[in-house]
C-alpha cells in the first residue's frame, strides 16, 4: 500500500532528527495502525487503543519527572501522534472507566496534549500531530503554541483562516507532496516534500530511537 504525503513526510522529519540527534527518543502513538505497522513491536510503538498507554507514558515518564525535576536530562523526546482527532472521538465515545465517563476523559487528553504544547518544549519535550484534516479546537486552546504548520495541496478558506495563513498568498498545489509551512504564524512559504528513495533504510534509522 502506498504511503500518503502525510506519512512520508512524517517518516522524513523522524528519520532526519535520528540522524542528527543520536541521544533522541522518539514515542509513537499510531491509533489507525497502519502507516507504522512495521513498528508495532517496537518498546516507543503504540497502535490504537494501546495509544492511551503510549501517551500517559510519555506524559508522566517523560514530561511530568523533568517538570518536577526528577530527571535533569534534556535529550530530545518526542511524541508523534497520528490521527489525533479520530482518538479523541475514540475516547469519548467509550464508557464510563472507573466513574470517568468517555467525554471526560477525551477532555483530559486535550488537557494534557494542550499542557505538552505550552511546557514541553522548555524540558525539551516536542510534539508531532499528523491527521488528514486538523481543527484548532482539538488543541484545547493551545494552538498559538504550535511552531510550524504544515499543509499538503490546497486549503479551504476556513482551513487557511483557522490556522492563520495568509490566503492572498497562497500558491495553488503543485502536484503530489506540494503544499504550504507555517512557522511561528509569521513566515509562509510554499514547499514541496523530498523524495524517498529508499524507505527501508529510512524505516531502519527510525528504528533505532523508538526500540
Amino acid at each position: 500500500m502506498g504511503l500518503t504525503c502525510k506519512t512520508v513526510f512524517e517518516k522524513y522529519i523522524l528519520g532526519t532528527i535520528a540522524l542528527e540527534n543520536p541521544d533522541a527518543q522518539i514515542t509513537i502513538c499510531d491509533f489507525k495502525g497502519e502507516d507504522f505497522r512495521g513498528f508495532h513491536k517496537c518498546n516507543r510503538v503504540y497502535s490504537f487503543s494501546d495509544c492511551s498507554t503510549g501517551f500517559d507514558r510519555y506524559y508522566r515518564e517523560v514530561f511530568q519527572k523533568r517538570q518536577s525535576g526528577q530527571c535533569d536530562n534534556r535529550s530530545l523526546r518526542l511524541l508523534v501522534f497520528d490521527e489525533w482527532a479520530s482518538y479523541l472521538n475514540y475516547v469519548a465515545g467509550g464508557g464510563s472507566v472507573d466513574g470517568i465517563t468517555g467525554a471526560k476523559r477525551a477532555e483530559i487528553e486535550r488537557q494534557k496534549m494542550a499542557t505538552l504544547l505550552m511546557l514541553g518544549r522548555v524540558f525539551s519535550c516536542h510534539v508531532l500531530i499528523c491527521q488528514q484534516v486538523f481543527y484548532a479546537k482539538q488543541l484545547e486552546g493551545a494552538k498559538e503554541n504550535l511552531s510550524l504548520v504544515v499543509n499538503f495541496g490546497n486549503m479551504s478558506k476556513i482551513i487557511a483562516d483557522m490556522w492563520e495563513f495568509d490566503k492572498e498568498r497562497l500558491i495553488p498545489a503543485q502536484g503530489v507532496g506540494s503544499g504550504h509551512i507555517l512557522r511561528n504564524r509569521l513566515e509562509q512559504v510554499a514547499f514541496q516534500a523530498p523524495v524517498i528513495s529508499d524507505f527501508q533504510k529510512l524505516d531502519e534509522v527510525i528504528r533505532s530511537i523508538v526500540e
